[in-house]
């Protein structure tokens, strides 16, 4: 249901994302998107967190760089390229850890 909303909605989403990982090193990205619905004529927000995903359990693997990988993938696995607005990062430098 909501694949095909974010389809369907013929206004811009928005994006925000962010990754952290617990102490076993597991790492997680959590996307949320922001977007309106025509139909109910409000302002909708959906949260899809990923877990463990590959590539980011080592130093450095929180950067730009690794988070764009998983996000591309999200973006045409829900065939939403076209409809992108703004996106928003964590704002970590490329290659820097956590604290």
């Amino acid at each position: 249901m909501l694949r095909r909303k974010l389809q369907s909605t013929p206004l811009k989403l928005h994006l925000s994302a962010d990754v952290w990982s617990v102490p076993n090193r597991k790492a997680f990205l959590g996307i949320c998107v922001k977007f309106v619905d025509p139909d109910a004529k409000e302002a909708l927000q959906a949260l899809s967190a990923l877990s463990e995903l590959p590539g980011l359990d080592g130093p450095g693997s929180h950067g730009g760089a690794e988070q764009w990988k998983l996000l591309q993938h999200v973006l045409e696995d829900y065939n939403i390229w076209n409809k992108v607005g703004f996106y928003t990062g964590e704002g970590r430098r490329l290659g820097s850890q956590d604290p």
